[in-house]
């Protein structure tokens, strides 16, 4: 009968027999003071000798050696106490932690934690890293050096891909190295480098990431290269360099730091000397320019385009917000859509991160702000900088006389005479604003009150310039009649005041501006009456995800009435200057349907009726699932014109959410003049458990513009899936935007080969990922290991 002893020796250095049979410390010295039992190493095995001319101990049968949270299993192991190395044969493996060494045999240093594997292999559990080698050498803790080296992702004896080399090594948390590298897909050699890298990481760490690699008719073949810095635990930098065969060189940086959730910052800046120009030719502006924007030509050849954003938490409870967007040309952000550091993907980050996006990519219109403000329970007061950067007022490029460029004549820097100079961009520098919310004016009061107030400090390069001070309290008697209405008054009081600083020639020829006066003021006021009611009833209709759903139906009537009066001899620097007018009756219908559905278990709170016990009441989520509104406006002034027109559009609003599998949203007015539809916006999506994604928008505004788009990703099988995005202008009859990919994705590799087309240009991208070693091109829709 074969059985197991269990054997443990323990020895001190005052001990020199060593019973058999017994778990066993190796190590007398540190057994002899306790600050040092932390380096102490155990064994146990079937058989244990000691060998006290030679100091070492032989095991055999199951070998285990633990100690420094490694552990050791073999079917032999010699032991030499005092070099503190150990000879293991037969199945050995040294696992530490996740990881796990393997080999026919194994010398190694217990103290060192180096050694010799031979026919072994490192597993390393993050990454899913396999390294095969005839030796491999063990140079410290994390570090491997291997010869004949086989390295893979992928699980099983036949490996998708690998890549084989002479020589490899590898560092935890650092980078692996292959000399004379193959990648092989299977048994079928494809690709061959004197010397390879990749990354062998648990963590973030600085290193370059995988290169992105297109081709299209604008850029020619393009490589774009980043490289990433882990400058500490809080800040990190990434650097491009793009390389396009018809453009030049575009070089980014991206730099990011996170204080806290609360305090974070991101700064991207691009640099292109550009090989091509759009100076007004036929051929350079049918290649290098927009026509579909604009017809505007961009000379330039040296290209920007800064982007930051930042928020802050400041001093005595203050936020800071810095969002800034500076680019060099009107074509630069229609051109770089795309790529690692192109508009899409600064939009996605910047939203995803700060909230807040960027103004649209065709928008010549640049918004660069800085907000420092603090909220309380009802008020809040902001300071805003804001700084509107228009690209073709700032370059001149408004076209006031003169003929554009032509083959014989083309465009040159001197041309911009032919051009506008005039920027009467308005800018705040600052504009300070307090609000508070509506509010009892005192404890049980029948009077509420709330007020918005700011002050504007404007400045143009070109026309008027001044300060204005806008202060606006309303004052609402909120009254109901049981359950059957609710009534609700409401007065604005409304001062203006304006300082012109300047009148800049920004007045019109029927103003004389030496006799036009520097301060002005305005006094006016508006009444509201608030007329509503709500009915409603509670459904149960059975079934299992929804346990009751309330209908409410809210009828409103609001009368509106604000005076007119000459406006004309006030400077215009925003809507607040030119007020206008009002006396309107506007009519709504609103429906809603919320669901009450149980979730988890019933809550136990305490009963103010009882002294004992308590009762169990269940706990509810609750979704407003349906909304739609009907409303429409009588304006009472348009009465009395020659060609009275007061009844408003009809608008209708519909937002519907049940399931979370598909959601719709969509409006629409309809002209009771011309009995049509004027405006019409539909947004839907659709989606389910597998990953399959559905979304589709359309919008239409009568005689001027009617649009499709649409994407799609579809999930053919667990290795196939399909992604397509379609951006139509129904309107003209063309395609703005077409892209599609086929992504195929096994559990250690994926490929995604894509086209996009524009108007202007084509593109193809390929990438390979290679799970764990990086990858080669862009894929239009990010992977899973990508994301």
């Amino acid at each position: 009968m074969v059985f197991k002893i269990c054997c443990t020796i323990l020895f001190f250095v005052f001990f020199s027999d060593v019973p058999t049979g017994q778990t066993m410390d190796l190590d007398r010295k540190n057994r002899a003071s306790e600050n040092m039992i932390q380096d102490s190493w155990h064994i146990t095995a079937d058989k244990i000798e000691y060998s006290q001319k030679y100091d070492q101990y032989i095991a055999e049968g199951d070998v285990v050696i633990t100690g420094k949270d490694q552990k050791i299993n073999a079917e032999y192991v010699r032991y030499d106490r005092k070099n503190k190395k150990a000879y293991a044969l037969g199945n050995v493996a040294l696992m530490a932690g996740e990881d796990v060494v393997r080999g026919d045999r194994m010398t190694l240093d217990l103290e060192k934690q180096t050694g010799m594997i031979y026919q072994g292999t490192v597993f390393i559990r993050e990454g899913n890293y396999r390294l095969w080698g005839d030796k491999i050498q063990k140079t410290g803790e994390n570090t491997y050096i291997a010869e004949n080296a086989i390295i893979t992702t992928c699980d099983g004896d036949q490996a998708d891909w690998k890549v084989s080399g002479n020589e490899a090594e590898v560092t935890i948390e650092g980078y692996g190295k292959v000399n004379q590298a193959t990648l092989w897909a299977k048994e079928v050699p494809v690709l061959y480098s004197p010397l390879l890298f990749f990354p062998a990481k648990k963590k973030r760490q600085s290193g370059f990431l995988a290169p992105r690699f297109s081709f299209s008719d604008r850029m020619g073949a393009e490589y774009d290269q980043p490289y990433f810095w882990a400058i500490n635990d809080q800040t990190d930098a990434t650097f491009y360099l793009d390389h396009m065969e018809e453009r030049g060189e575009k070089i980014s940086a991206e730099y990011r730091y996170v204080i806290n959730s609360s305090s974070q910052g991101a700064a991207i800046l691009d640099y292109l000397k550009d090989d091509k120009v759009d100076i007004g030719t036929e051929e350079s502006s049918t290649r290098w320019g927009y026509d579909e924007y604009d017809d505007i030509i961009r000379p330039n050849a040296k290209r920007y385009w800064f982007r930051m954003k930042s928020t802050q938490m400041l001093p005595y409870e203050l936020t800071g917000k810095l969002d800034l967007d500076v680019v060099s040309d009107q074509d630069y952000l229609v051109e770089f859509r795309d790529g690692y550091s192109g508009v899409d993907e600064t939009v996605d980050y910047f939203e995803e991160n700060f909230g807040r996006g960027l103004d649209d990519y065709t928008n010549t219109s640049r918004t660069n702000t800085l907000i420092i403000g603090k909220s309380w329970e009802q008020y809040s007061i902001n300071v805003e900088g804001r700084w509107t950067d228009d690209l073709l007022k700032r370059q001149g490029k408004i076209l006031v006389e003169g003929t554009p460029a032509t083959e014989e004549q083309p465009a040159t820097e001197d041309s911009i005479q032919n051009y506008s100079d005039i920027d009467d961009t308005v800018q705040r520098l600052p504009s300070i604003q307090f609000s508070g919310l509506k509010q009892e004016v005192w404890d049980e009061s029948w009077l509420y009150w709330g007020v918005d107030t700011q002050t504007d400090f404007f400045y143009r390069i070109d026309g008027v310039r001044g300060d204005r001070a806008d202060l606006y309290p309303r004052f609402y008697v909120p009254m109901r009649y049981k359950n059957y209405f609710s009534f609700e008054p409401s007065l604005g009081v409304r001062e203006t005041l304006w300082y012109v600083t300047d009148y800049n020639g920004g007045m019109d020829s029927t103003h004389d501006e030496e006799n036009l006066e520097n301060r002005l003021n305005r006094e006016t006021y508006d009444i509201q009456l608030d007329l509503s009611t709500e009915v409603y009833r509670v459904y149960k209709p059975g079934w299992k995800s929804i346990e009751r759903f309330r209908h409410a139906v809210i009828p409103q009537v609001v009368y509106e009435y604000r005076p007119s009066w000459d406006e004309s001899e006030y400077p215009v620097f925003d809507s607040i200057d030119q007020l206008g007018g009002a006396h309107l009756v506007t009519y709504s219908l609103v429906n809603t349907l919320t669901s009450r559905e149980l979730v988890g278990g019933p809550v136990r709170t305490q009963n103010p009726f009882r002294t004992k016990g308590k009762d169990e009441v269940p706990e509810y989520t609750y979704q407003e699932f349906c909304l739609f509104e009907l409303s429409q406006s009588y304006d009472i002034n348009q009465r009395n014109v020659s060609n009275p027109e007061p009844f408003s559009a009809v608008t209708g609003y519909l937002v519907f959410g049940l399931w979370r599998y598909f959601t719709l949203n969509t409006d629409a007015a309809w002209n009771p003049y011309a009995n049509r539809l004027t405006e019409r916006n539909i947004g839907a999506g659709l989606s389910d458990d597998r990953g399959d994604e559905f979304n589709m928008g359309y919008r239409r505004n009568t005689g001027t513009t009617e649009s499709l788009n649409m994407d799609s990703y579809l999930v053919l099988t667990e290795k196939f899936s399909l992604y397509f995005e379609l951006d139509r202008d129904l309107f003209g009859k063309k395609y703005i935007e077409t892209r599609a990919s086929v992504l195929y994705k096994t559990g250690c590799w994926s490929a995604d080969f894509g086209i996009t087309k524009t108007r202007e240009d084509r593109k193809y991208s390929l990438m390979i990922n290679l799970f764990g070693l990086g990858g080669f091109g862009r894929s239009i829709r990010p992977t899973d290991e990508e994301e």
